[in-house]
């Protein structure tokens, strides 16, 4: 498909939100007609309605009726649209075909696409396999939920282009012939549920990663995660494993080196203590990149320079700061247990947590179990507190419940001794108090910042 191919065509694009602006503004310099829609009635979504009115497009507040979307040529779902909303229930009676934003931006592209999902993990292993494959000297675009829309960065005669993508399961839900060349599936674990419905239907959306593969295409898989095994049985693409124990194929580690062993080629790619990045987690996280990067055409030497010098990514385990010899870490990035369970389990020093925020239908109790042995305290904050309160008391976590980060950040910091570190990994979304996981995280190193010299 084609830009042009769009000139004249009614497409109907539903949430208005960073990526949704973006798909009005790329299917207007397309030449389509624009409809608009998002089921908000704030004063933020108003605005956006009025700066999309005066770009040509027939934007509007309020959800979608089937009328409205009986006219259309094609309806393009944002990805924070859950398929049971009002909206996606009216293009379904409309009976338009509806995809996603991410769908929409592979039908344009010719180049080779790169996807990264998984429960936890995606930003900081699609940021690595981005590094390793631009040491190649190809074009490389990283882009997708990492920051910039797919479908901003798709360009005309882009067929030496990698697109390296983070890709949620709100993507892929929304992604009926989506194709990457090389796919990885880091782990699956709940998380979204309250947007799918059920498990099944979120381990459905992570399955869609493979689903139009070939033989000509990878599929990087966590071979430690039964999940994700019993997702890529049966895929057609070829299955490249990863681990932190040895395979007889794959990329992993053994006698402390990341190690690949593809096409009957053994190749060493670096030493894994060398890992700037803290943790088993990151440590799965860089093979998978490594694999990726393989499969995509990187050489093990450019592999393992990258490996060598890469520090992290911002709100993942970010260390913020020394403060009265007290160690700050932002780790807002890990909105559900499991992530949180991760950030735990790296550190053996004297730790104290901070909890909270807006569940996403999830369960304490594993990470009550973990945080028992790994933190002295936790400070719990936010909606979620009364729901993580019952399971740290069941472990005896000693814990204190105040209502705001702000509160949970300086009753830390005024019980901390030196030596502790006091570690930020929420296991909540942030919506009960802040925009997103990234202002969460800037106000805890701006709250960490007021607190005096370093």
């Amino acid at each position: 498909m084609k830009a042009e191919d769009f000139q004249g065509r009614r497409v109907a694009v539903l949430g208005l939100g960073s990526t949704g602006t973006a798909l009005v503004g790329r299917l207007l310099e397309m030449g389509a007609e624009v409809l608009a829609f998002d089921e908000s009635d704030s004063a933020e979504t108003a605005e956006t309605v009025g700066r999309l009115r005066e770009r040509g497009a027939d934007a509007r507040t309020g959800q979608a009726r089937p009328s409205d979307l009986a006219g259309a040529d094609l309806v393009v779902a944002s990805p924070g649209v859950p398929p049971h909303s009002p909206s996606m229930r009216s293009a379904a009676e409309a009976g338009v075909e509806t995809i996603g934003e991410i769908e929409l931006a592979s039908r344009l592209t010719e180049g080779t696409i790169v996807a990264v999902s998984g429960t936890n993990g995606k930003t900081t292993t699609t940021t690595l396999a981005g590094e390793m494959l631009k040491r190649t000297g190809r074009k490389v675009v990283v882009a997708g939920n990492i920051g910039t829309p797919f479908v901003s960065e798709v360009a005309p005669q882009d067929a030496d282009t990698l697109y390296v993508l983070e890709i949620s399961s709100f993507h892929l839900a929304y992604a009926p012939t989506f194709r990457p060349h090389v796919a990885v599936l880091l782990n699956v674990t709940p998380d979204h549920i309250n947007w799918h419905g059920s498990m099944d239907a979120y381990v459905q959306a992570k399955a869609a990663l493979f689903a139009n593969q070939t033989a000509d295409d990878f599929a990087v898989v966590n071979a430690s995660d039964g999940r994700v095994r019993e997702i890529s049985r049966g895929v057609a693409s070829r299955v490249v494993p990863f681990s932190t124990e040895p395979l007889a194929e794959g990329v992993f580690v053994e006698g402390g080196a990341i190690v690949a062993v593809l096409g009957g080629r053994h190749e060493e790619i670096g030493d894994a203590g060398r890992l700037q990045i803290r943790g088993a987690h990151n440590l799965e996280n860089a093979l998978a990149a490594s694999a990726a990067a393989l499969c995509a055409g990187a050489y093990a030497r450019q592999i393992g320079q990258v490996l060598a010098s890469f520090e992290g990514v911002e709100h993942r385990l970010e260390k913020v700061a020394l403060v009265k010899g007290v160690t700050y870490w932002n780790d807002s990035k890990a909105t559900n247990p499991e992530a949180a369970i991760k950030a735990l389990q790296s550190f053996d020093e004297p730790l104290i947590v901070l909890l909270g925020g807006r569940n996403k239908g999830n369960s304490f109790e594993e990470l009550a179990a973990v945080a028992a042995e790994r933190a002295r305290r936790a400070y719990v904050f936010g909606e979620a507190r009364d729901e993580i309160a019952p399971a740290l008391e069941g472990v005896n976590v000693p814990f204190e419940l105040v209502e705001t980060m702000d509160e949970a950040v300086r009753g830390a910091a005024a019980s901390a001794c030196e030596g502790d570190n006091v570690l930020l990994s929420p296991a909540c979304a942030s919506f009960d108090e802040f925009d997103n996981f990234e202002q969460r995280g800037a106000t805890f190193k701006s709250i960490v910042d007021e607190m005096g010299p370093r």
